[in-house]
C-alpha cells in the first residue's frame, strides 16, 4: 500500500465509488518509467480492491475501471521571460502585464513520502499572473499555460490547477493569436482583448465583480 489516508467519493446516479488510492513515483520524461508506473498502479488497484471488500457494505465490490493513465501534475516548464515566484504570489505584487488571476494555494504531493500538503496565499487572496511568465524567453512565438507556464516549485504548484489553467490558457491563446497576426504580443493590447472577452485579469477586476449569493441547502 502507498498511503494511510485517501479520498473515496460516491458518484451520483450510479452509486459507484471513485477511489483515489494508487500512487507511483516515476519520471514523466521517460516512457519506460511511465510504463512501469502504469503496471504498478494497476496492480495496486487490485490490492486496494481486496482492502475495500473488508469495509462494511463493500463485501461485493468489484473493479469497474482504472484511470487511463496517471495524472502527471508537473513535468516540463518553458524557460520564460520572467519566472513566477512564490514571493510574487504571497506579496500579491501588482504587475502591468497581468493577464490572469490565480487564487489556489500550493498543493504539493511529495514523491518520496507520498504525503500531501497545502498552503493558501495570505488572506486567501488572488494574485496577478504576468504575461511574461507565459512567453518563452528565446522563442518569442512560443506561449505556455497551465502546468507548462514558468513558475518556481511553490508558484508552479499553485498555477497548474485547472481553474487557473483555464485563465492562463485563454491569455496564452489570445497572445499567440495576436503574435501570429501582427508579429507582436503587446501586453496592453492582449489585456484589452481579454477584457473584451470578459476575462478577469487583475486585482481591480475583483473589486468590480458583483458578489455571488451562496445558496445553502
Amino acid at each position: 500500500m502507498t498511503k494511510q489516508t485517501s479520498v473515496l467519493v460516491r458518484l451520483p446516479i450510479s452509486g459507484d465509488l471513485c477511489c483515489y488510492l494508487a500512487s507511483e513515483d516515476y519520471d514523466p520524461l521517460d516512457v519506460r518509467s511511465l510504463s512501469r508506473a502504469e503496471a504498478g498502479g494497476r496492480s495496486q488497484a487490485w490490492a486496494y480492491l481486496d482492502v475495500l471488500r473488508t469495509l462494511p457494505g463493500c463485501g461485493n465490490a468489484y473493479l469497474v475501471s482504472t484511470g487511463p493513465d496517471f495524472g502527471t501534475r508537473e513535468s516540463r516548464h518553458i524557460d520564460s521571460v520572467q519566472q513566477l515566484t512564490w514571493d510574487h504570489v504571497t506579496e500579491r505584487r501588482p504587475v502591468k502585464d497581468s493577464v490572469a488571476l490565480g487564487a489556489w494555494g500550493v498543493e504539493w504531493h511529495d514523491r518520496t513520502t507520498y504525503a500531501s500538503s497545502f498552503a493558501m496565499p495570505p488572506d486567501d487572496g488572488a494574485f496577478e499572473i504576468p504575461l511574461r511568465c507565459l512567453i518563452s524567453k528565446d522563442t518569442p512565438n512560443l506561449f505556455a499555460a497551465g502546468r507548462t507556464a514558468d513558475g518556481d516549485r511553490q508558484a508552479g504548484a499553485s498555477v497548474r490547477v485547472m481553474g487557473t489553467a483555464f485563465a492562463t490558457g485563454q491569455a496564452a491563446g489570445v497572445a499567440a493569436a495576436r503574435f501570429a497576426d501582427t508579429g507582436s504580443a503587446d501586453p496592453e493590447i492582449v489585456r484589452a482583448l481579454l477584457r473584451g472577452q470578459g476575462a478577469l485579469i487583475d486585482s481591480a477586476d475583483l473589486r468590480s465583480t458583483p458578489a455571488v449569493e451562496t445558496l445553502r441547502v
